[in-house]
């Protein structure tokens, strides 16, 4: 596996590929925001066709191929196609590795490629998600107003303060 690539290959590629995912991620990951954080992620990388990286259905391609130097002798030289590729997907990698926090951070680090550190991160989150649902489901099932403004009432849904839906608000001015 290349591990680097040489500087002439990476320069004018990572330049059209890096588009701010600071500025499109505005929550860090941490291990009580996957939903809200994966929402965000998936969000910025259909916007810059990315997506593909982190579900498996833009692969690597060959990291060589086989050309024929000046002396007509045939060498393996890097693929161009593969480059492209691992400059997008070190962008991707790079976008995870920094909204997370240092608590996350911890479990991805040492992932090679996009698609392994979001499946790493998938496997994290994958039973907080599903609890997390049942959970919204079955205050939603018990939910009553009480004479809170129904755009607080939604909030608090949505936020986790379900508790708060059963005190009378203070009227709003």
């Amino acid at each position: 596996m290349v591990s680097e690539l040489p500087q002439h290959m990476s320069s004018s590629t990572s330049s059209s590929m890096a588009p701010s995912i600071l500025s499109s991620i505005t929550v860090r990951l941490n291990h009580t925001n996957f939903m809200l954080w994966q929402a965000q992620m998936l969000t910025h990388l259909r916007g810059h066709s990315l997506l593909g990286y982190i579900d498996g259905s833009i692969e690597a391609p060959e990291e060589t191929i086989a050309s024929t130097n000046t002396a007509g002798e045939s060498v393996d030289v890097v693929n161009p196609d593969y480059a492209t590729w691992y400059v997008r997907d070190q962008t991707v990698l790079g976008g995870f590795l920094s909204t997370v926090t240092k608590e996350v951070l911890a479990h991805i680090m040492n992932a090679r490629t996009a698609r392994a550190a979001w499946l790493i991160l998938e496997r994290m989150f994958a039973s907080r998600s599903r609890a997390r649902v049942i959970q919204i489901r079955s205050q939603l099932t018990s939910a009553k107003k009480k004479g809170i403004p129904a755009a607080d009432y939604f909030h608090n849904m949505k936020t986790g303060g379900y508790p708060h839906c059963h005190r009378a608000a203070a009227p709003r001015r």
